[in-house]
């Protein structure tokens, strides 16, 4: 009888090391993106401007691209001014020319105005306004 026992117990035993086993590889097999939850993704590229001088503006064409879990009204803030809106979209993927001076901050706002997404594109200048490189040392008799 103990014998008898003995062998149930070790084969319920077995059914659980299976069953978490199985368990555990479908966990391990199932991409990443399966289980987690859809996010919004947004970016500007280039993020970076380069002028000749500072206080130029940067007129380069500048490529959009956001996606949404949820099919919705957005509008594209840039400085917390508004620059374009789509009806009932849930991604885009556009090219705009800005005119602009300074690094700004781009938003991505519901229409509940909520910012659903942000980046920021910076304007640098390849020289200073102020200050400007010397060709030749002080002290060059030439």
């Amino acid at each position: 009888m103990f014998n008898h026992l003995m062998i149930k117990y070790l084969a319920k035993a077995h059914k659980i090391k299976t069953i978490t086993l199985l368990i555990s590889m479908v966990f391990f097999l199932v991409p990443q993106n399966a289980m987690a939850s859809p996010q919004t993704v947004f970016s500007i590229s280039p993020s970076t401007c380069v002028v000749n001088l500072s206080g130029d503006a940067c007129n380069k064409p500048l490529q959009i691209n956001w996606k949404t879990p949820v099919i919705a009204n957005y509008c594209l803030y840039g400085n917390k001014q508004r620059i374009k809106c789509w009806q009932s979209k849930q991604r885009v993927s556009e090219t705009l020319v800005f005119k602009i001076r300074d690094s700004t901050i781009f938003e991505l706002i519901n229409e509940h105005n909520q910012v659903i997404a942000h980046t920021k594109v910076s304007v640098k200048s390849a020289t200073s306004k102020r200050f400007r490189r010397r060709l030749r040392a002080d002290w060059s008799v030439f």
